[in-house]
């Protein structure tokens, strides 16, 4: 998957370095950004990106680089946080690049967003999947990961045709991806004729859960969270409540 983000940043880079003179080309390099969370809860996905990313740059550059440049990669960390990564997208759009990959969760991908988009700048994300990114109609911004839509409608089927369930519950972290993700899950859970009977969000830095603990004898489960909220929070809840889970991923 980020190698075929970074041929598409890539093959945008290379339609701007031809806008710039020939004068302003020689010898410097084509800056791409690369925006993720290398610290904070998500920072053992960030530093595998990074890692990915710079892989397929060295092979570029080994190749001879973009148009007889080299390809320079510029790694700003914006912690999954979305304060973080408006000021982020502030340092690189300062930076000159001329495309940026990431950011890694949706949170931290919409403030950015809106900021590269007004700086003109090609912005393509492998991994935020809220719907409503590609909703704003901004027509410099890509994804190539599925929906938050496209998850919901999976995890509702498996819950009503594999475990059978007729009533559900949806716990969610109010991040932007899950927020969303919990929102389409209540939507197309309705649509099939589940009965949403808990719907509730928490905050992962909580201990105690029990304001949000469903009741007993429901049928199926759904956390609506991030891989690091689960790990961090949800186990803890699914321990408190014996909840048999469905998830997502």
């Amino acid at each position: 998957m980020l190698k075929r983000v970074l041929s598409v940043v890539m093959l945008a880079a290379m339609v701007m370095a031809l806008a710039v003179p020939a004068s302003a080309q020689e010898g410097e390099p084509i800056l791409i950004g690369l925006q993720g969370p290398m610290t904070g809860d998500y920072a053992y996905e960030g530093q595998g990106f990074v890692k990915a990313v710079e892989l397929l740059v060295n092979q570029l550059n080994d190749a001879g680089g973009l148009l007889g440049r080299p390809v320079e990669l510029v790694i700003e960390d914006d912690a999954g946080d979305p304060t973080q990564a408006a000021l982020v997208a502030d340092r690189l759009v300062s930076a000159g690049v001329v495309a940026v990959i990431g950011a890694y969760n949706s949170t931290a991908t919409e403030p950015a967003s809106e900021i590269y988009n007004e700086a003109n700048i090609l912005h393509i994300t492998p991994s935020s999947t809220a719907t409503r990114l590609t909703e704003k109609g901004f027509g410099q911004f890509f994804r190539v990961c599925f929906l938050d839509d496209r998850q919901a409608l999976f995890a509702v089927n498996a819950m009503k045709d594999v475990l059978g369930a007729q009533t559900i519950g949806v716990l969610h972290d109010n991040s932007t991806y899950a927020a969303g993700l919990a929102d389409w899950t209540r939507i197309y859970a309705e649509e099939a004729g589940l009965e949403v009977a808990f719907y509730d969000a928490i905050n992962p830095e909580d201990q105690d859960f029990t304001r949000s603990s469903p009741t007993s004898g429901r049928r199926a489960w759904m956390p609506s969270t991030s891989p690091a909220t689960m790990h961090r929070a949800g186990c803890s809840c699914a321990r408190r409540w014996n909840l048999a889970w469905t998830s997502s991923g």
